[in-house]
């Protein structure tokens, strides 16, 4: 098992109590299209192949239709949209130890929307 977010010590917190030797902390910023690169990678050196990518990341920031806060909209947009998309790119189907027998799987969605 592999656990990816951007702080480690919190990474660590949840994984404490499992097997060393059988999960990989990644730090790294969803929204980061090259660190996530990275991230896939180090699962794969790690562990051969990639089975399931979950898509877990996610923000919200509350605004009134009147107060509309571009800035919160692009940080929102950035972790709940573009970075499932960008998740979806570096761990396809047919790279980094996957088959087409074993496509990896990508959640939020189908059982194979990759």
């Amino acid at each position: 098992m592999a656990v990816l977010g951007r702080r480690r010590e919190p990474l660590h917190e949840t994984v404490a109590g499992f097997d060393t030797k059988r999960v990989e902390v990644i730090e790294a910023d969803i929204t980061d299209a090259t660190a996530l690169d990275g991230a896939v990678a180090a699962v794969v050196r790690r562990f051969g192949h990639l089975d399931v990518n979950f898509a877990n990341a996610g923000t919200y920031e509350p605004s009134g239709v009147n107060a509309f806060d571009d800035d919160a909209w692009e940080r929102q947009r950035s972790v709940n949209l573009d970075a499932v998309i960008c998740r979806a790119s570096p761990s396809g189907p047919t790279e980094y130890g996957s088959t087409p027998s074993r496509p990896p799987s990508l959640y939020p969605g189908s059982p194979r929307s990759v």
